[in-house]
């Protein structure tokens, strides 16, 4: 499966926002303080029981660190700032939450941020988007190829004619990419092949011989 080549922005790492909600009086339950949407992966801190998007509240306990010039690591909940410190939050991650609790989060209805008809909760669309929507963007997998594009786009006017894909001589059997294929020669190729393998067993056999003369 091809991954989406979104996942390091940042709209993609927060959560899903509430226009995606259509349960949104159970969702709020899980609502982040940060981003204030409902997280892909959500976590709790122990000491006052407040939810955040696990990299929300990462990424502010980064923040609080970098401020503290005098060495101790500290930091606030964001949302209730009370009176404790932390040098180390103590969170609870989803499964470690009671059943009834990872149900409840379970009956949260998202829709498909890119638009198509899925519907699930958080944990589904988040590797629905992932890997599985036809309206992710996606980068092609064959070496060497730079084209991005919307998964279904590659799918039908891409893949079946990129430069770069490997099809397989009819004659040789050996793999032959697509700007290759009316300069392929079949001796050519099996004789580099040939060649590969020759040198490949050369370094295996120096090798063993060095490991022998070492000893023990």
């Amino acid at each position: 499966m091809l991954r989406n080549v979104h996942l390091k922005d940042d709209d993609y790492e927060t959560g899903f926002d509430q226009g995606l909600i259509d349960n949104w009086d159970i969702a709020v339950a899980f609502q982040c303080s940060i981003c204030l949407s409902i997280p892909r992966h959500p976590i709790y801190l122990d000491q006052c029981g407040h939810w955040f998007c696990e990299i929300c509240i990462e990424k502010h306990y980064q923040i609080n660190k970098a401020m503290n010039y005098d060495g101790e690591y500290v930091a606030k909940c964001p949302l209730c700032q009370n009176d404790n410190c932390y040098k180390l939050f103590n969170t609870t991650c989803f499964e470690a939450f009671s059943i009834p609790l990872q149900r409840l989060y379970r009956a949260i209805r998202v829709k498909c941020p890119y638009g198509c008809e899925k519907t699930g909760h958080p944990l589904e669309m988040d590797q629905h988007q992932t890997f599985e929507c036809k309206k992710r963007m996606v980068a092609c997998p064959n070496p060497q190829c730079t084209v991005e594009d919307i998964f279904e786009r590659l799918e039908t006017d891409h893949f079946p004619i990129c430069p770069h894909r490997n099809i397989y001589c009819c004659l040789c059997q050996l793999p032959v990419t697509e700007s290759e294929r009316a300069s392929h020669s079949c001796v050519l190729r099996q004789a580099l092949a040939l060649e590969c393998v020759f040198l490949f067993n050369l370094h295996f056999l120096f090798d063993i011989h060095v490991l022998v003369q070492e000893g023990p």
